[in-house]
């Protein structure tokens, strides 16, 4: 997606011990070019939020997390997906909720996410008005009902996953991250 919106992605190191992005070494990162943060929440560890967002504020570039391995996490009593400019959700079937593929885009602002909705479906607003360009990234049936079949069990598929998590932790000496 980046380079198809032709744009040139800057790598920037994890942190190794909470192995999101390294937010000391962000703006090391930035240039004169830099239009956006892309962070990826990973394990279920949220970025350094506080940190991220007073970097987009310092200069003033958008911040899209990739939230897909933190379903059900709330952040300071809010959402995950309540954070950055954009968050999306990958629910490809090797996640926790999924919908054996596909996905979700959360914007915060009205207008960009009534731009995103709209893109899903081709542009189209409706049968007889066109928004602009779009794709085809409709949920099918077969989506809907995975999604429906795997929500009501996310609670137990989580905590499964925290056991295992403590289980390789325990055993491999490490600290809980």
């Amino acid at each position: 997606m980046i380079v198809w919106e032709h744009c040139t992605p800057v790598f920037v190191d994890i942190h190794p011990e909470y192995l999101t992005i390294d937010e000391t070494k962000i703006e090391a990162a930035i240039t004169p070019n830099t239009t956006c943060i892309l962070a990826t929440h990973v394990f279920g560890n949220p970025c350094h939020i506080e940190a991220i967002n007073s970097i987009d504020k310092k200069y003033n570039i958008k911040v899209i997390y990739d939230a897909a391995h933190c379903f059900g996490v709330n952040y300071l009593g809010s959402s995950i997906f309540n954070y950055g400019d954009v968050s999306t959700c990958s629910f490809h079937a090797t996640k926790l909720f999924h919908t054996a593929e596909g996905g979700a885009m959360f914007a915060t602002d009205a207008a960009l996410q009534h731009q995103l909705y709209y893109s899903h479906n081709f542009g189209h607003n409706g049968y007889l008005n066109f928004f602009g360009l779009g794709i085809n990234g409709k949920a099918s049936e077969l989506q809907a009902a995975m999604s429906l079949a795997v929500l009501p069990h996310i609670e137990e598929i989580i905590s499964a996953r925290k056991e295992v998590v403590t289980l390789y932790n325990n055993q491999l000496n490490f600290s809980v991250i």
